[in-house]
């Protein structure tokens, strides 16, 4: 995988190498996070890390700084990893084989194989004890501690402040055992981070050593601590389930399965435990991390959120910003991919596979639908427009966006277009029983194709743009005048103050703003109603239209040319000049028999196309790198966009204001030009003059499979049910399985692959199913057992005394208090 920074440089410098290929999709299970990295573990087992990786801390085997994550290398041939840990400057997991590996920093003797060298991959760490393995891990700013398989808690590393809990303040290169934190008391859990070490009892007390200067052992003092003490109480009835330390603050989960934190930054301020702001709503979280001023955790909802200090991109979300409240992390990799694009101002939307709504870049006035108040450089979901509701096309105007829903509903966001708001809202229908078709949106206001083959608009008015015959704005449709009798609008498309569409008569017409021609009437002046477009040339007509920027509009003619209109100051008319024209234009053509299949709603100052070669062509203003041919230099007529991979080429192109967007052949969504707020959707805010792959978009990992050869074995109102563990878990781990009888729907459940369901009815006849439950989902259930009848067991007789004979025994005992009739032999 290349590092989006790299990735960024290349583009830069207007380089065509090849993309990489999108990988397939990892979930995140775990994360973990050190001072300035960041590191999860993936559904295969594998580790990614990003941030900083000046001492080999992400241990891919280099030093350089990633965006966003890049694999670690394996520990040994076969070994994957279980957990990871990751201490400020190095990390450390467990493998697959019970050993530990670490790497990064190691001049306190922090990695623990008896050296203070520094390791760019995993090394193993020594054995704490003759036969003892450790079972989980926690790391500091120079010290690692573990929890071994005799319960007893090991450090090594830098110790001077007493973090290595023997009672010392000597630095140790291989483990040694920390005291007992009370008499009977073992650790169920450890965390470190910077010179202190928690430990969570088996008394449910979270237990802190080391460092305390800043409140970070949360036993309401600040001065360092050579043995365990115990941390104050979260709250009434309040115990902790899991911890984690940052620098100078400890983070634990409580069993309300909310997150507190002590100490200062990483969202503590103080020597005892405060709550954390939720994730997201109805979210809690499952597992915490915490860096040296930063904590992640990973929320109910599968996903990995982070908050805290994010210079270094030890975030995860692709910027290099600090957070004050939590947000999600990219996914390493992703399988959903984009069926339509559209782009604003500073910002871009897509609409996913999945049928979500995604969007991405300036967030001043809520154009990403999120409801919040934060740019992303990296895809984010809209907020759902309603219940089992989903996109289906989606339109940007300059600081808004609007979608168009599976019900045919209108729904925008953003401020422009009737609306003011972060998250969706529906537009009222145009009449009684009309619904939508298709969406344009403009400058500040939107038109939409409605189902009665009319055209309604709605917003800013003011030079005409809503067709209706006035000037005023409108926040609810309204009708646009027919452009002649008998004729009504195929499609639509709108620019910044005016819009266009197509007639049912394969004539152009346009409203609103004509100042400089863009109307193509062959005048200057506004119109409130449609006027006519003069024809592009004797008998061509026009079979699809593209209107935005400030003052130009294109269309396809049915000769396979692409002609345009208005201003042309940067050439974004395409036929070599820099004039103005009030009447359509020939676009040059872009290649030697080769003629355009689709236009890109303009960018205010240039235009794209598609070219039946496949290509994809741009013309105009080249500020930004927006033209994407690998410079800045503005062109007259078209020139080719860089392939953005290796035998990829453009199924659709679309523009913004100074950035355009292309979906490749490979399912993959490309941008270049200006990326200031993210809008490029790659991970970083460099300007690209050339194509760059958009981060690909978190995805649902696969489930997994049913158990198979279920059998149900009869007992006394139970049944033990025993079936065979599926051979393909999906992208999850097992959380256990549940067996369910039919009819009565009793259940039990377990790890193991047997159970018993009991308080069935004797004599009845039972089914059993058994599902797989995964932290990717629950599986269908099996195939059935056999039926099984529950019957009584008799109870043996009493008293049997035995009366000596010849050749016989007289035998005599007592009937039980209880007997099963029908088993009476």
């Amino acid at each position: 995988m290349i590092g989006a920074a790299t990735m960024s440089a290349a583009m830069t410098a207007g380089s065509a190498a090849a993309q990489p290929q999108v990988t397939p999709a990892v979930p995140v299970v775990q994360v973990t996070a050190g001072q300035a990295h960041t590191c999860g573990l993936g559904g295969n087992g594998r580790a990614y890390c990003w941030g900083s990786g000046y001492y080999g801390q992400l241990g891919n085997g280099g030093t350089t700084d990633r965006l966003t994550p890049v694999m670690v290398s394996a520990p040994a041939a076969g070994v994957t990893f279980t957990q990871l840990i990751a201490g400020t400057d190095h990390t450390c997991g467990l493998g697959s084989d019970s050993k530990t590996y670490c790497w990064g920093s190691g001049g306190s003797g922090q990695l623990g194989d008896g050296s203070t060298s520094s390791r760019s991959t995993p090394v193993a760490v020594s054995a704490p004890a003759a036969g003892v393995t450790f079972t989980q891990l926690a790391a500091g700013y120079g010290h690692t501690c573990g929890l071994g398989s005799d319960s007893k808690a090991y450090c090594w590393g830098r110790g001077g402040a007493g973090q290595l809990g023997d009672g010392g303040a000597t630095n140790r290169l291989t483990p040694v055992a920390v005291n007992a934190p009370a008499a009977g008391v073992t650790f169920t859990q450890l965390t470190a981070r910077s010179d202190q070490t928690c430990g969570l009892g088996s008394d449910n007390k979270a237990y802190c050593w080391g460092s305390g200067g800043s409140g970070q052992l949360g036993d309401g003092n600040t001065i360092d601590r050579s043995s365990p003490v115990a941390v104050d109480t979260p709250a009434a009835g309040v115990t902790f389930t899991q911890l984690t330390g940052g620098r100078f603050h400890t983070c634990g989960l409580g069993s309300d399965s909310r997150a507190y934190c002590w100490g200062s930054a990483g969202g503590a301020d103080g020597p005892s435990p405060v709550a954390v702001n939720a994730p997201a709503a109805g979210v809690t979280f499952t597992r915490l991390t915490a860096g040296d001023l930063h904590t992640c955790g990973l929320g109910s909802d599968s996903k990995a959120y982070c908050w805290g200090s994010g210079g270094s991109g030890q975030l995860g979300d692709g910027n290099t910003i600090d957070r004050s409240s939590p947000v999600a992390v990219d996914a390493p990799a992703a399988g959903v991919t984009f069926i339509q694009l559209t782009a604003g101002t500073d910002h871009t939307c897509g609409v996913g596979s999945d049928n979500k709504a995604y969007c991405w870049g300036l967030l001043n006035t809520g154009q990403l639908g999120t409801g919040g108040s934060t740019d992303r450089s990296s895809p984010v979901a809209v907020s759902a427009p309603a219940a089992g509701v989903t996109f289906t096309q989606l339109t940007a105007g300059r600081f808004f966006t609007c979608g168009l829903g599976s019900n045919g509903k209108a729904y925008c966001w953003g401020r422009g277009g009737g609306v003011n708001g972060s998250t969706p809202v529906v537009v009222d229908a145009p009449t009684p029983g009309v619904t939508y078709t298709r969406l344009a949106a403009g400058g500040y206001h939107v038109c939409g194709l409605g189902s009665d083959s009319k055209a309604y608009c709605w917003g800013g008015g003011n030079h005409g743009q809503l067709g209706d015959g006035g000037t005023a704005g409108w926040s609810d449709p309204v009708a646009v005048d027919a452009p002649a009798a008998g004729v009504t609008f195929t499609q639509l498309t709108a620019g910044e103050e005016h819009s266009c569409g197509l007639g049912s008569d394969s004539k152009a017409y346009c409203w609103g703003s004509g100042g400089s021609g863009q109307l193509g009437d062959g005048g200057t002046t506004d119109r409130s109603s449609p006027v006519a477009v003069d024809a592009p040339a004797a008998g061509v007509t026009f079979t699809q239209l593209a209107a935005a920027g400030e003052r130009h509009t294109c269309g396809l003619g049915s000769d396979g040319k692409a002609y345009c209109w208005g201003s042309g100051r940067y050439g974004q008319l395409g036929d070599g000049s820099v004039t103005d024209r009030l009447s359509p234009v020939a676009v040059n053509a872009p290649a030697t028999g080769v003629t355009f299949t689709e236009l890109a709603a303009a960018g205010y100052h240039h235009t794209c196309g598609q070219g039946s070669d496949g290509k994809a062509y741009c013309w105009g203003s080249a500020s930004s790198g927006r033209l994407g041919d690998g410079g800045t230099t503005d062109r007259l007529s078209p020139v080719a966009v860089n392939a953005p991979a290796t035998g990829v080429t453009f199924t659709e192109v679309i523009a913004g204001s100074d950035h355009t967007c292309g979906l490749g052949s490979d399912t993959v969504a490309y941008c270049w030009g200006k990326g200031a707020s993210g809008q490029l959707g790659d991970g970083v805010d460099l300007y690209l003059p050339a194509p760059v792959a958009v981060s690909p978009f978190p995805s649902m990992p696969a489930g997994p499979q049913p158990p198979t050869g279920v059998t149900a074995a009869a007992g006394d109102q139970q049944v033990v049910v025993s079936w065979t563990a599926p051979a393909n878990l999906g992208d999850g781990t097992l959380t256990g399985f549940t067996a369910a009888a039919s009819p009565g729907g009793q259940t039990c459940t377990g790890i193991a692959t047997t159970c018993t369901i009991t308080g069935l009815a004797n004599g009845t006849a039972y089914t059993v199913t058994v599902t797989t439950g995964t932290t990717a989902g629950t599986s269908a259930a099996s195939d059935p057992s056999a039926p099984v009848t529950p019957q009584g067991v008799p109870q043996p007789p009493t008293g049997v005394p035995a009366a000596p004979g010849e050749r016989l025994i007289t035998v005599i005992w007592t009937p039980p208090l209880q007997i099963d009739e029908s088993l009476v032999r």
